[in-house]
């Protein structure tokens, strides 16, 4: 959110998503001018020894206004390692032509899981999985045992009801208020349930 309401009140050709990591390996850095401006983004593959130094990451969520983005698309060439095109390379065309580049730094690692192996992909799940039971409890519902539900997201429950252990609530599905729902219960997409 804060993202996009940063790219609207600056009226930016792109703003993109930074976070300042004691160990950046494995992330293209944030190159900035002396003048703190967003320069280019480099990739850890062809960075210099001192580019590799900088902690400001990319994280990898950009917002683009379609003229800039199509802009830079037309003008990136595979001059790198990998002879492969990088969508971060349009920032440095931007910058370039005098097109408005802008950032948000977020602190929360969370929000820049990379997801390249399936133990990466189990922990993206749980950090989802626990922000959509808080928001859940958060709203008047009782979770007895977090650690040990699931619930997707795109589900609806009604406050004051309650959630036991071992249960798995998919996409799509509607528990009214005053509800008791497991244990070991799966309640499939679609169902509903109504207030009790």
């Amino acid at each position: 959110r804060k993202l996009i309401e940063k790219h609207v009140s600056s009226n930016a050709g792109a703003t993109l998503l930074t976070a300042q990591l004691k160990n950046p390996t494995g992330y293209g850095r944030v190159i900035r001018s002396s003048a703190s401006k967003i320069v280019k983004i480099v990739e850890e593959l062809d960075a210099s020894i001192y580019e590799k130094v900088i902690e400001e990451i990319n994280v990898g969520v950009y917002c683009f206004n379609k003229r800039p983005l199509f802009y830079g698309l037309e003008k990136i060439k595979p001059d790198n390692k990998k002879e492969e095109y990088y969508l971060t390379d349009t920032i440095e065309v931007l910058t370039k032509s005098n097109i408005l580049v802008e950032s948000v730094t977020t602190n929360d690692p969370d929000e820049f899981l990379g997801v390249n192996t399936r133990a990466e992909l189990g922990k993206a799940e749980l950090v989802m999985r626990k922000r959509i039971l808080t928001r859940i409890m958060d709203s008047g519902v009782t979770v007895i045992d977090p650690d040990n539900t699931y619930i997707e997201h795109g589900v609806e429950i009604k406050k004051d009801t309650v959630i036991y252990p071992y249960t798995f609530i998919e996409n799509n599905v509607k528990i009214g208020s005053n509800c008791s729902i497991g244990p070991f219960a799966r309640l499939r997409p679609g169902t509903v349930v109504g207030d009790r």
